[in-house]
């Protein structure tokens, strides 16, 4: 039999831009630590990602002993400084209502000219105070997450994405790499897509429940490289006819949304680990 291992670990500090790959990770019960912990908001306070603005994967955050560190094609690296903590901003994600310590004006100002905005954008910073409470806490449980979509972990496969690349090299389209799904934790060893199958998995002595297919949108389309959509949607349509969500066959399913089984403290994971089911 196949050993079930952790090929893969990658880290969001800021919604929507790239990800940093991971050679072990601190996890939480809100994500890997620090994972989307930082959002860009428009004037209204809701969120901008890149179904909006697809330029903003092209962004790339880098973690220094100075922080936080952006960097972007055309323009100079700036260190995101803590934020003062004194006024909070009213933020919403997907509806759910929470608050943001903005950064400062020159970061603004950068990200801004960066993702080529017309009006002005705000990057915040979670706040421990204001806890954002998941929106659907029959299905993520009710720990407060930070600004994920929905559940505080993405689970995915390498065999789903090799089956889907197959299905494309089929119809002579191009292949995608994992970066177009944007997941946490990337498992080697499975059958393609029968992660949708498993109500559970553990990592050493911690178990990750679960809770149901991660359905896909438009992002899934923009090339990570370029910050540009792929022409004939790929590989959403693709996608959809080779692994639709379950009670909605236009709608393509790649991951799916984890939470773990109990309180616990943090504990860390490495790649490389194995897997249980």
């Amino acid at each position: 039999m196949t050993k079930l291992t952790v090929a893969a670990l990658i880290h969001y500090p800021v919604k929507s831009l790239a990800g940093i790959a991971l050679t072990s990770a601190e996890i939480t019960s809100k994500g890997i630590k620090g994972d989307r912990e930082w959002m860009v908001v428009k004037q209204n306070g809701k969120m901008l990602t890149q179904r909006q603005a697809p330029k903003m994967v092209t962004i790339q955050p880098k973690l220094s002993d100075r922080g936080l560190e952006l960097h972007a094609n055309g323009l100079d690296p700036i260190l995101v400084e803590e934020p003062t903590h004194e006024d909070a901003l009213s933020v919403s994600i997907h509806g759910d209502k929470c608050e943001g310590y903005p950064a400062s004006a020159a970061v603004n100002e950068w990200l801004t000219q960066a993702i080529g905005w017309e009006t002005p954008l705000t990057l915040v910073k979670y706040t421990k105070q204001t806890a954002r409470t998941p929106g659907s806490p029959e299905r993520f449980g009710h720990d407060a997450t930070y600004f994920a979509d929905a559940a505080p972990f993405l689970i995915a496969n390498t065999a789903s994405l090799a089956a889907l690349n197959s299905s494309l090299s089929e119809q002579q389209l191009p292949n995608v790499d994992m970066r177009h799904f944007r997941p946490n934790i990337v498992l080697q060893g499975l059958p393609a897509f029968a992660e949708h199958e498993l109500p559970a998995l553990s990592i050493g002595d911690k178990t990750f429940k679960l809770v149901d297919h991660c359905q896909r949108c438009v992002m899934i389309t923009v090339n990570p490289d370029t910050g540009e959509n792929l022409a004939k949607a790929i590989p959403f349509k693709q996608l959809a006819e080779l692994n639709p969500m379950p009670n909605n066959a236009k709608a393509p399913a790649f991951g799916v949304n984890a939470i773990l089984h109990s309180e616990i403290s943090a504990f860390t994971i490495q790649v490389g680990d194995i897997v249980a089911v």
